[in-house]
């Protein structure tokens, strides 16, 4: 350990000092490095919190999907966001795996969540289980939409859906 006060080094030092400024520099790094820490978790909320972009498109099996426009962390915490949004429910999911399974309009609602909402995210879909894979598609993600026995939507129900699920998944400051 040495100490420089001016252009004076100091190499002996009192024990009980040097372990104080030994202490003082570990917490400072410590310290660094808890804020360096929540400005990456400031900085990964505030991307799930924006709109993403999302089109039609392929799974990588060829399966009709969404493709958005989104690295995969952020897209999976964001995608269960819109879930919600769009009444449904996740009762399991498997992120190593990108599997989501949810159920669809099994939520209870009371009377004043429909005085002051609209039926704009009403999806033309059963009250039923599904399952939902995300994955990985370079620097995009694919998303799509199966029944319970994992079976794919077909391309028609894929497109009559995207409308409702591009627009939540585009709005900004979905409630984390």
């Amino acid at each position: 350990y040495l100490e420089t006060v001016g252009e004076d080094v100091i190499a002996d030092l009192d024990k009980s000092l040097e372990r104080r400024n030994e202490v003082d520099i570990l917490n400072k790094v410590i310290g660094h490095y808890q804020n360096q820490l929540l400005i990456a978790d400031v900085k990964r909320i505030r991307k799930i919190r924006t709109g993403l972009d999302m089109e039609m498109g392929f799974d990588s099996n060829g399966e009709p999907a969404y493709v958005v426009d989104g690295e995969y962390d952020v897209v999976w915490t964001r995608f269960q966001l819109v879930l919600r949004k769009l009444g449904f429910n996740v009762k399991d999911l498997d992120k190593s795996n990108g599997l989501l399974f949810v159920n669809y309009g099994t939520t209870e609602s009371s009377w004043w969540d429909n005085l002051f909402s609209s039926d704009s995210n009403e999806l033309d879909l059963e009250k039923d289980a599904y399952r939902l894979k995300v994955e990985r598609a370079g620097q995009k993600t694919s998303i799509t939409l199966m029944d319970e026995e994992n079976t794919p939507f077909p391309a028609n129900k894929v497109s009559d859906l995207y409308t409702t699920f591009a627009r939540t998944m585009a709005s900004d400051d979905l409630d984390i």
